[in-house]
């Protein structure tokens, strides 16, 4: 999280951000740290990429895995 932190100052605050990981934990966690420092339009992507590819629904994006930051 050490990265993101120094990196916050290249990301839109007010543009929409989905976040996701292996898993969905870390994104989880990357999602509150952006929260927290104003970014206003912050989704997670429930169970990360395992999820998305534990699906086998070829129709289905990650997208559509995403929940509002405001969840979180």
């Amino acid at each position: 999280m050490l990265r993101l932190r120094a990196r916050l100052p290249e990301l839109p605050k007010h543009d929409p951000l989905a976040i996701i990981c292996g898993s969905g934990y870390r994104s989880s966690i990357a999602a509150s740290v952006l929260q927290n420092a104003g970014f206003s339009r912050v989704q997670n992507v429930m169970g990360g990429m395992g999820a998305y590819l534990e699906t086998r629904i070829p129709e289905w994006q990650p997208s559509d895995l995403v929940f509002m930051g405001e969840s979180i």
